[in-house]
């Protein structure tokens, strides 16, 4: 299991018995004495904030990732003397593209391809006209162009 896995993984369950972000201990129902709130309202509380940590976890993930992707592309860049293209993609990181010379790879590990959503990580190559030589996004937990919240675009690029 990759790190971002388990770091996935521990987060879920972390929703699931309901703990919060930042918490160090968790309460056994069998060592704390019963109380008589209502359990829907404690239940639905943790639901929405396990959901938002979550959320808040992916979005975090996703960040590291594209910072990975970015090294990657940088990497290829100076053992290739050039950035992938859009049509070679982030693929060109892990497997060699036809006629490029100098390809030392893997840059990367495949599971960085996709982001936490298991959507494809997007890449384009803009070219050494532009401000932006490449762009690399995820698109959140949609996977389409824009969005807000735990559906928002997510962003890396080199200026």
């Amino acid at each position: 299991m990759t790190i971002r896995n388990w770091v996935l993984w521990l987060l879920c369950v972390g929703a699931v018995i309901g703990c919060k972000g930042g918490d160090s201990t968790v309460e056994d129902s069998r060592t704390k004495p019963y109380e008589s709130a209502a359990p829907e309202q404690s239940s639905a509380a943790s639901k929405t904030g396990g959901a938002q940590d979550i959320a808040l976890a992916k979005a975090a993930i996703a960040k590291a990732d594209l910072a990975t992707l970015k090294n990657g592309v940088s990497q290829f860049l100076l053992d290739c003397g050039r950035y992938p293209t859009t049509s070679e993609g982030l693929g060109a990181l892990v497997r060699e593209p036809a006629k490029v010379q100098g390809w030392r790879g893997p840059y990367i590990s495949k599971n960085v391809l996709q982001d936490p959503w298991s959507n494809p990580f997007h890449y384009e190559y803009i070219g050494n006209d532009s401000d932006k030589q490449f762009d690399i996004a995820s698109y959140g937990s949609d996977g389409k162009p824009g969005g807000d919240g735990s559906a928002a675009d997510i962003h890396e690029s080199l200026e």
